[in-house]
């Protein structure tokens, strides 16, 4: 099959887990003998190879750079531009490399005209990790989001209201979403919650490369070591690497040297800032290693011994909590989203409640004291994540969802 992929964002841009797995899954596509191209936002070179896989940086974001930039493309027509550059992507796409069916990863960012494009010329399936579909434009968001400083408080508060009276009537195209799978339960519950008809949705569970982390543990230190405590993602407020701070400061005042935290994720500069700070001025056993490319992480997860994931939002199934289990570490969590959905209170690991260290320090505490209970859940979640979460299992789910939504299109236009 000729398959085309729609991404906001496309690795080396936005290395996050949903552009992350879009990847994998167009090589393994493409390496099943599936021509594939990816339609993503701007970059350079505008249209390039990935190995196996041609990517087309051809796509306009809504909302780039500050307030200011917002403002003058909302005023100077800009949206409006945006969308039509995004439909004319979508249609040289169609008419150039001429797919046989499309998939749709994240779109927030993209124009909803993008998809709906797709949809008018393509037999089209949607995968969502997150629930895009249910926010408001990046417009939107970017005028009703609070102001990063008192300077730009009242000048943001004068052009939200100069535009966002006009933003919400004025007529926008909207994809149908008539095939749709769900990286989980918990994403498809809050589509449905906001409006999404989530009548026909699949759940297609998000996979790993298992291979990546087939030698997990070897490289693990000594049992009377201290826990190596690692965070790994986005450096950012809902993400709640504030609390895995704050749960190593109470684990230091109770008893010095009981764990190392290494911290892995570049995000927000003042909030990283305001962490570094507090680990300074505490001298807390904590190290910054900012952004590690997608390929070094097996060997840094090789070298520590839990994850903590302090997620204070609806996760969909991160894709780092399953590399840890899959690489033998403890995972120590919130069951926000669809974490819960495999992160099990004492079977696959320890929760904590969003936000509390004081909880994650007790749940810390129990595994430095119980290497009975951090071998088991080590073994049952590296267990659940072998049996359940391959990629090639998700490729496999996709390929069939792709193949009939084609047949199907073959049939009715027999």
């Amino acid at each position: 099959m000729r398959l085309l992929f729609l991404s906001n964002f496309y690795p080396p841009h936005g290395e996050g887990g949903y552009e992350q797995l879009c990847r994998e899954v167009a090589h393994r596509m493409a390496g099943r003998g599936h021509a594939v191209m990816v339609l993503t936002s701007a970059g350079a070179p505008v249209e390039a190879p990935d190995g196996p896989v041609l990517v087309r940086r051809a796509l306009a974001l809504e909302v780039e750079g500050g307030l200011a930039q917002t403002a003058a493309r909302l005023a100077g027509g800009g949206r409006a531009a945006s969308e039509r550059r995004g439909v004319a992507a979508v249609e040289r796409a169609v008419d150039e490399f001429a797919p046989e069916a499309a998939l749709v990863w994240g779109m927030w960012n993209v124009p909803r005209v993008v998809p709906a494009a797709a949809e008018r010329r393509l037999p089209t399936a949607y995968y969502l990790c997150d629930y895009w579909p249910a926010l408001p434009d990046a417009y939107v968001e970017r005028l009703q989001a609070p102001s990063r400083g008192a300077l730009g408080r009242w000048p943001k508060r004068l052009l939200a209201a100069a535009f966002l009276r006009r933003l919400p009537a004025e007529p926008r195209v909207s994809p149908a979403y008539h095939h749709v799978a769900c990286v989980s339960e918990a994403i498809r519950d809050i589509l449905c919650a906001r409006g999404i008809d989530c009548s026909r949705v699949a759940i297609i569970r998000n996979g790993i490369s298992l291979s990546d982390f087939a030698d997990g543990g070897s490289a693990r230190p000594r049992d009377d070591a201290p826990l190596r405590l690692v965070y790994a993602g986005r450096v950012t407020p809902d993400k709640g690497a504030a609390t895995a701070v704050d749960a190593l400061a109470l684990l230091e005042a109770r008893s010095r040297g009981m764990a190392h935290l290494s911290i892995y994720g570049d995000g927000d500069a003042g909030y990283l800032n305001t962490l570094r700070a507090r680990v300074s001025a505490a001298r807390l056993p904590v190290t910054f290693h900012g952004f590690v490319p997608r390929d070094a992480m097996p060997a840094a997860l090789a070298r520590e011994t839990v994850l903590i994931l302090p997620s204070m939002v609806a996760e969909a199934l991160p894709r780092v909590m399953l590399e840890a289990m899959a690489a033998g570490l403890v995972v120590v969590g919130t069951t926000t989203g669809g974490t819960g959905e495999v992160l099990r209170e004492g079977e696959t690991g320890l929760t904590f409640r969003a936000g509390d260290a004081a909880d994650l320090a007790h749940q810390i505490e129990r595994l430095a004291g119980d290497p009975a209970l951090h071998a088991r859940l080590a073994a049952a979640g590296r267990q659940v994540v072998q049996r359940d979460f391959s990629i090639d299992h998700t490729v496999d789910q996709l390929e069939a969802l792709l193949c009939r939504i084609a047949q199907q299109q073959e049939v009715a236009a027999a």
